[in-house]
């Protein structure tokens, strides 16, 4: 059995010139056994699971995303997984997440982004996959993310361009298709 200790805390964040605050969770420094995940959260007084509208992973030792993680925090929206060995993401991964409007998967190992990641999180917004070994992205990835505004796949093996405001060097959303079609 294994344990994961979550302490939460209000964050005043800045997001493109707005301030907002969210409640966040962070799960670090942890080796993640595949099929052992119950969870013991700490929350702040009068706050739930329901309240957490940020996931964070960091420096987690975990091939896959944790089994189950959003049937415990069903409302996220924005799932940040940075420098966790992280191998494989799939459509099941996320939908378990169907409220998601961000994800940043930073130094990871990832190599394949399917086709059909998205399909179960249309909300999806902006995608954040710099600094991985991604080789191959399915071809139709972004099709059916109607709010679709910001994709960043820099400093990967096979791909490095930005799709969005706030890029010098940003290309248009065809133009990224394009790229990962060839």
């Amino acid at each position: 059995m294994m344990i994961i200790k979550c302490e939460f805390s209000l964050r005043q964040k800045f997001f493109k010139g707005v301030r907002y605050h969210s409640y966040s969770c962070l799960i670090e420094n942890l080796e993640i056994p595949i099929n052992d995940n119950i969870f013991e959260v700490n929350h702040l007084p009068g706050k739930t699971n329901e309240h957490v509208k940020d996931l964070r992973i960091k420096d987690c030792k975990m091939p896959q995303l944790l089994q189950d993680i959003g049937d415990t925090f069903k409302n996220v929206e924005k799932l940040f997984i940075f420098n966790s060995n992280l191998k494989s993401l799939t459509k099941f991964d996320l939908e378990q997440f169907e409220n998601l409007k961000q994800i940043f998967v930073y130094e990871n190992d990832l190599e394949f982004l399917p086709s059909n990641l998205f399909e179960s999180t249309k909300k999806i917004e902006e995608i954040y996959f710099p600094s991985n070994k991604i080789k191959f992205i399915g071809p139709t990835i972004f099709d059916n993310l109607g709010n679709l505004k910001d994709v960043r796949l820099t400093n990967n093996v096979n791909i490095n361009c930005c799709y969005g405001s706030g890029y010098s060097e940003a290309v248009t959303l065809e133009q990224l298709i394009e790229k990962i079609k060839n």
